[in-house]
């Protein structure tokens, strides 16, 4: 089984074949941006059709973020991403670039009962619902 995990100060990744997770935390800009590099990779290598990227945890987001966001979309171009627990500013900033049109990027709230984050990849059990 294809499995990479990856951890700092900005966030943690971790990635299987088929789908991947990257959590963010604190402050999203560029300093932890440059920290946030190896993450993207790792969710991205392998291609896995979906990405969920968790947002709940950050405090302030500027355009370094954003530029997260969208490498993930670009290194996995047929991904489809779930960010999970968008706070309003993260909101409005991608409404502001435009991100929030794409139809790959699907928001979601954090207690949306379609997306069990609760489950750990080691089950390999990723339910969803309105797929």
């Amino acid at each position: 089984m294809f499995r990479l995990d990856w951890t700092s100060p900005a966030g943690t990744a971790e990635s299987r074949a088929g789908f991947a997770r990257l959590w963010l935390r604190g402050e999203v800009d560029l300093a932890a941006a440059v920290e946030l590099e190896d993450g993207v990779s790792v969710v991205t290598r392998g291609q896995p059709p979906f990405v969920f990227v968790d947002v709940s945890q950050v405090t302030f987001m500027d355009a370094s973020g954003l530029g997260i966001i969208a490498r993930i979309l670009n290194q996995a171009p047929d991904a489809l991403v779930y960010l999970i627990g968008a706070p309003r500013a993260v909101t409005l900033l991608l409404g502001i670039c435009g991100l929030d049109r794409l139809d790959r990027l699907v928001l979601r709230p954090s207690s949306e009962h379609g997306v069990d984050l609760s489950q750990s990849l080691d089950g390999e059990l990723l339910r969803l619902s309105n797929s």
